[in-house]
């Protein structure tokens, strides 16, 4: 990819569900290493897009590019090997596992080892998992989940839940992450210490973020662009003092905006 050239391009994707178009023509462009948030009403077709760009539907119109390659009609599980990770708005984690092992399952996405050097425990395959299991343990940390590693995913509070979801998507080395209202039923310390982990994340695995969210608090403060979608149709892209003052945002989601605090 040269430089400045986007990391993810959409261009003019549509869909439409029996008769609701949930998409019209949107295109957009994300650069690297780059913090953007994706806004607008219930039913403006935010989840559409996210399905659409990581391969869970496919588009009726338009293209999708990953680092400049076509992924429109590449199956998920391909895209996610690409380096394109995302979250969903309802926490989902196999909760019969332990948190530890929830973030390890995700790390062997990419171990590296073929299944006679695991069936015979090779030493290739040993010093894999003990890397994998560093790393793991490492995540952990970083996500406050220290110390939890035996417990099972299904017995932790919420906010620990969607910690832990996005620390599996980091565990499959993605250059993009999408976030689906990551800050959804947080109060207001826990939607503080997630955005400064997330930009902590950006930073320190040199990540771009596009997150849902209706939080505009996080939107305004966190992001670095805002692409505000309504009825499928993209309104507006700039940046967060452009958005909101813009007049068809105002008149369509944000109202009266006042500064955050």
């Amino acid at each position: 990819m040269t430089a400045g050239a986007p990391i993810l391009a959409a261009r003019g994707l549509a869909k439409r569900f029996g008769g609701v178009q949930a998409l019209d023509e949107v295109s957009f462009e994300l650069l690297g290493r780059q913090i953007a948030g994706l806004i607008g009403p219930n039913g403006a077709g935010k989840t559409t897009l996210f399905n659409l760009v990581t391969g869970l539907d496919r588009p009726d119109a338009g293209a999708t590019f990953f680092h400049g390659q076509d992924i429109t009609h590449t199956p998920a599980h391909a895209i996610s090997r690409l380096g394109l990770a995302r979250t969903f708005q309802n926490v989902r984690l196999p909760g019969q596992l332990t948190v530890l092992d929830n973030v390890r399952v995700a790390f062997h996405a990419r171990a590296g080892y073929g299944f006679l050097q695991a069936a015979l425990h090779l030493g290739r395959y040993r010093r894999r998992e003990r890397q994998i299991s560093a790393a793991a343990t490492a995540l952990l940390e970083m996500f406050d989940l220290h110390g939890l590693g035996d417990q099972l995913a299904a017995s932790l509070p919420y906010g620990m839940r969607r910690n832990l979801e996005i620390a599996r998507a980091l565990a499959t080395g993605p250059s993009l992450l999408l976030l689906d209202e990551p800050a959804a039923g947080l109060n207001g310390r826990e939607t503080a210490d997630l955005a400064a982990l997330i930009r902590r994340i950006r930073d320190e695995f040199a990540l771009t973020v596009l997150l849902i969210e209706h939080d505009m608090k996080i939107v305004m403060n966190l992001c670095e662009r805002v692409l505000v979608l309504h009825y499928g149709k993209l309104i507006a892209s700039g940046p967060p003092g452009q958005i909101k003052r813009d007049p068809q945002v105002i008149e369509a989601y944000l109202g009266p905006f006042r500064e955050p605090a």
